[in-house]
């Protein structure tokens, strides 16, 4: 299924650090940049994403009390980029690119020599060009920021900590290749997990009025700056609560996140023996409705399963917890191919709900309404329209 998600430039196929098969070229293409995705790290760049949240604030601010608003078209503005958000603007097309490119991926690469007929055609393609414009975009950026001169840099915004690139863009023994190379899952794959979750929790706790007053006493007790601040709400219970049942009622990827079974092949049971190289998969979709884990409602949204319940233990309940943890985790991969964002997803997600929860009300326009979602490999949310009103 991978090889579809290649890139089909001059006739040739070039892969990306997502679908890179080859354990040993994957280990080598991600080590530079693997550890500036941990938390630790993330964390440090926390100024970007209050400036963010702060520009997102004003757009709010203006729809308080007026009409309802595409939800979704804002949050996947403030999800994509500030530029994007300020323009109120899907600039250059690239959402819309972004999309297509997705809604041809996610049934191809489960019919894969299909592409071969299509997108990789030789003799005329027929398929979604976003890889190919996002090589290009990334390419451009890097080398916008290596042309920069420290004059052209002399910005307020040169207080703020190095972004991404900085960390690369002045190293000569880095080449363009390898930072576009580096940079892509944050073109291709930025944003798409951290925009559905957004868009889920605000409809869902649109529908869930009790997990809602919950989270806004909890975030109201913490009177917290706004923007909101990491150590002020990484430790947020119900915050916390809310943000897990929306990573597990519907995961960002419910599709199969394929494996071969390695050299020696692997008991699945007692009676099943799977050979090495059989292609193996498990839908996060499927395992995040497993009610020997979640319980008998695992079905319907309920932020409140993520607590300890009346007369459960401490140690039962942190058994319980941590069992949940680890199987809704499990949808952003595993291992050394876990996805190198989901902590910056879980960041972001974090800090806008605590930012915006603490300051407005939303209200779906149409409190009948059902979402309109597609899964497309990842999940879209549609025509979410909600009024917006201060707190």
């Amino acid at each position: 299924m991978y090889r579809v998600n290649d890139a089909y430039i001059g006739g040739q196929r070039i892969s990306n650090v997502f679908n890179e098969q080859d354990e040993v070229r994957h280990a080598q293409r991600v080590k530079p940049i693997k550890n500036l995705y941990n938390l630790s790290r993330l964390v440090e760049k926390e100024p970007h994403i209050r400036r963010t949240l702060s520009l997102l604030m004003k757009k709010l601010e203006k729809l308080c009390g007026g009409e309802a608003c595409s939800m979704d078209r804002l949050i996947a503005f403030f999800a994509w980029d500030r530029g994007f958000l300020r323009k109120e603007q899907d600039i250059g097309n690239q959402i819309t690119a972004s999309k297509s490119s997705l809604y041809y991926f996610a049934p191809i690469c489960q019919i894969p020599w299909l592409d071969g007929l299509l997108d990789k055609n030789p003799i005329m393609r027929i398929g979604p060009k976003q890889l190919e414009v996002s090589i290009l975009r990334a390419q451009e950026a890097v080398e916008r920021r290596r042309a920069s001169s420290a004059a052209e840099k002399a910005t307020p915004q040169e207080e703020l900590p190095p972004c991404f690139l900085d960390n690369f863009c002045e190293d000569e023994k880095v080449d363009n290749f390898q930072v576009v190379d580096w940079l892509l899952p944050n073109v291709l794959a930025g944003s798409d997990t951290t925009t559905w979750t957004l868009c889920e929790i605000m409809f869902c706790l649109a529908k869930n009025p009790e997990n809602h007053r919950r989270l806004v006493a909890e975030l109201d007790e913490g009177h917290l700056e706004l923007p909101a601040h990491y150590e002020d709400v990484k430790d947020l219970p119900y915050l916390s609560a809310v943000i897990s049942e929306a990573l597990r009622y519907v995961p960002g990827i419910p599709f199969n996140l394929e494996r071969k079974v390695p050299a020696g092949g692997f008991n699945l049971d007692s009676d099943t023996f799977l050979p090495a190289g059989t292609v193996v998969g498990i839908n996060p979709g499927v395992t995040a409705w497993n009610k020997s884990i979640f319980g008998e409602d695992a079905d319907c949204w309920n932020a409140n399963r993520w607590l300890q319940q009346p007369n459960e233990s401490e140690a039962d309940w942190r058994a319980r917890r941590n069992k949940m943890d680890k199987t809704v985790d499990f949808s952003f991969g595993s291992g050394s191919r876990k996805c190198l964002g989901s902590e910056l997803s879980k960041l972001v997600i974090l800090l806008t709900i605590a930012t915006v929860y603490s300051r407005y009300d939303f209200v779906l326009e149409d409190t009948r309404s059902n979402w309109q979602i597609h899964n497309a490999w990842f999940m879209y949310m549609n025509n979410m329209r909600m009024k917006v009103s201060s707190r």
